[in-house]
């Protein structure tokens, strides 16, 4: 509890004064022993004291293991397979309150899981919000000459299936064969479809929720108006979008509504 008080107390201060910069992640897949190790990686040099954030996996039946790494020591974690299944929320702050290095494209933390039912699956960075089973604070802080400094931590997914002991990555050359996307517009409270469109009309959307249900099934015919879901909330959601000539494009979509 000591060191959680730490955490908030410094979170509240960084908050207050600390230049808002990114800590960008990655994960990079290992599948061994019918286990998947995930490293988390970051994609610059950077030096922190306390982070937090959240892990999420988009099946029902996937079991966590061990959280470890050899650079942040006593990391903590919450893995509750009962209780908050898919989630994994993870809080690390240096007793020391020092900063520690974290060299770009070297993992720093490896979280050990297993799938029940290997299939198509993503795993993603937790939506940043209050701590609960589906959502949890992202966020770094660091000190230079007794000044603390706050990191935020972009969104982070990545996208795989396994084919004959094979982590297999969804690859940016696949997702490119169809040039458009979907955002959401968080000034509108909608979505909208980006790219190159208009010959590969009407185009066909579909929302799911990370339980599978279905939130939105319905054909495009304007591209430029935006696309409300009344019952959407804040969270990941997939989506796929599928043209003419019914060439499809998957994805996830961190949603942030006030609501």
């Amino acid at each position: 509890m000591k060191y959680l008080s730490i955490i908030l107390i410094l979170v509240f201060v960084g908050s207050l004064i600390g230049q808002n910069q990114e800590f960008k992640l990655d994960f990079k897949l290992r599948f061994e022993n019918q286990k998947i190790y995930c490293d988390v990686i970051p994609t610059e040099n950077y030096e922190v004291a306390t982070l937090q954030f959240g892990i999420h996996h988009n099946s029902e039946f996937v079991e966590f293991d061990t959280l470890t790494s050899d650079i942040i020591l006593d990391v903590g974690r919450k893995i509750f397979n009962e209780i908050c299944p898919r989630n994994v929320r993870i809080v690390w702050i240096n007793k020391s309150l020092e900063n520690v290095k974290l060299q770009k494209n070297v993992p720093f933390l490896t979280l050990e899981y297993r799938e029940l039912f290997p299939t198509d699956h993503f795993i993603c960075l937790m939506p940043s919000a209050h701590p609960s089973c589906t959502t949890m604070v992202r966020e770094v802080l660091y000190d230079i000459n007794n000044t603390i400094k706050y990191y935020s931590i972009p969104d982070a997914c990545i996208e795989y299936r396994i084919k004959d002991g094979i982590i297999i990555v969804a690859s940016e050359e696949q997702k490119n064969e169809i040039n458009f996307n979907l955002v959401y517009n968080g000034s509108e409270q909608a979505l909208r479809i980006l790219g190159s469109v208009n010959e590969m009309l009407p185009i066909k959307l579909m929302v799911f929720d990370l339980l599978g249900h279905t939130i939105f099934d319905r054909m495009i015919s304007n591209v430029n108006d935006p696309i409300s879901i009344p019952q959407i909330k804040s969270g990941l959601y997939t989506y796929i979008l599928q043209n003419n000539t019914m060439q499809q494009h998957s994805g996830v979509i961190p949603i942030f509504c006030n609501k």
